[in-house]
């Protein structure tokens, strides 16, 4: 499950050719196989989320990451469910939520993102990436 995981989001961070997209949803189930007891469950749950916004399945996603959100603790991670609910959100026509989310997403970054000697590097990269495609896709002139 855990290699599932991280290749699936690696994989999914920039939006993939739509061919890949369901060998990739079928490696995020696979990492969300492991169950909710599953010491990485969160991880887990943010790649299926992920998976589910880059196949334009909004609703689904929005309800993975809003799951993956409420979960304290790693930055990173919460950044990245963040950036990713707010463009599932704006996909939706939810303008007021997916700015909220991405504001907070912002704030996250800026408070808990900035050493860069932080050993979760990777996770830090996606979540810039996620959070620049976020505020990309909700500048003011972007249309959902």
């Amino acid at each position: 499950p855990g290699a599932a995981e991280r290749l699936a989001k690696d994989c999914l961070v920039l939006p993939p050719p739509a061919p890949d997209l369901p060998r990739l949803a079928k490696m995020a189930d696979t990492a969300l196989a492991a169950g909710p007891t599953a010491r990485d469950w969160v991880y887990y749950e943010f790649v299926k989320g992920l998976a589910e916004y880059r196949q334009g399945h909004f609703a689904q996603a929005n309800d993975w990451l809003q799951k993956v959100s409420a979960e304290p603790g790693v930055p990173a991670r919460t950044v990245q469910a963040y950036a990713t609910l707010a463009m599932s959100q704006y996909r939706l026509g939810q303008t007021n939520q997916a700015q909220a989310a991405l504001a907070e997403a912002a704030k996250i970054d800026e408070a808990s993102l900035k050493d860069a000697g932080r050993v979760d590097w990777n996770d830090r990269l996606i979540a810039k990436f996620l959070l620049k495609e976020a505020t990309e896709m909700l500048k003011p002139s972007a249309q959902p």
